[in-house]
């Protein structure tokens, strides 16, 4: 820049900075109210930018476009400022410093908010654990249960089918009783007594029929019919008492 445009600028910038009309161009008394303060927040070098612009349009298209330096930022905006993300960071600075406590205010509640959700589903989340955790224990509780009832049910089963076979055992034995004292007869008369008493002997046993009553066919005294018992054959002989 050449001393001439320096000198040239000067009183401008001066007129700018100080908001008198008169001095040549646009000062920022004669911008709407609106742009009027956008100008009053911005660094000295870039007011004369702003008021060199010829119409309302290119200023309003200044103003959506303008990011504040990081300089700018009192120390409580620039430690708000970094924990934001790289797109929050710009937005920030983009706002006017009249406009900076209403997005942190903003985003404050946004973050507040935000921890009540994550708190919610965290409370959330912990009831789901609990309730399913109560659900499992149900469910191993029940399967004991039923684990011990079919037990019960098996010895109780075990216990009737012992009963039973030991009946059927009883039945069994009482039959075979039956069936041997039905099987063995008694002799055929009472055994003779006298001078010479006699008596009955059980002869036997024989593999057969046939051979059961070949033996009492040679039996030098009375003999009874042969009969069967427990797969062989017997016959009464009378003989001498002893």
């Amino acid at each position: 820049m050449t001393a001439t445009k320096v000198k040239v600028l000067a009183p401008v910038l001066a007129c700018a900075l100080l908001g008198v009309a008169g001095c040549g161009g646009t000062s920022i008394e004669d911008l709407p109210p609106a742009q009027a303060s956008f100008a009053r927040t911005l660094p000295t070098e870039d007011v004369e930018k702003f008021l060199d612009l010829s119409s309302d349009a290119e200023r309003t298209r200044f103003m959506s476009n303008y990011s504040y330096d990081e300089s700018s930022l009192t120390p409580s905006e620039l430690a708000f400022y970094k924990d934001l993300s790289f797109s929050e960071q710009q937005r920030f600075l983009r706002l006017a410093p009249s406009e900076r406590s209403d997005f942190v205010l903003d985003k404050k509640r946004e973050q507040e908010a935000q921890r009540q959700r994550e708190y919610e589903q965290q409370l959330r989340q912990q009831e789901y654990q609990r309730q399913e955790q109560q659900r499992q224990f149900e469910r191993q509780q029940q399967q004991r249960e039923a684990e011990q009832r079919r037990a019960q049910q098996e010895r109780e089963r075990q216990q009737q089918q012992q009963q039973q076979q030991r009946q059927q055992q009883q039945q069994q034995q009482q039959q075979r009783q039956q069936q041997q004292q039905q099987a063995w007869p008694d002799p055929p008369y009472p055994a003779p007594g006298g001078n010479y008493p006699m008596e009955w002997a059980t002869l036997g046993p024989y593999a057969s029929q046939w051979t059961c009553d070949q033996a009492t066919s040679s039996w030098p005294a009375d003999a009874s019919y042969c009969f069967s018992h427990g797969g062989s054959w017997y016959y009464y002989g009378l003989r001498q008492a002893r």
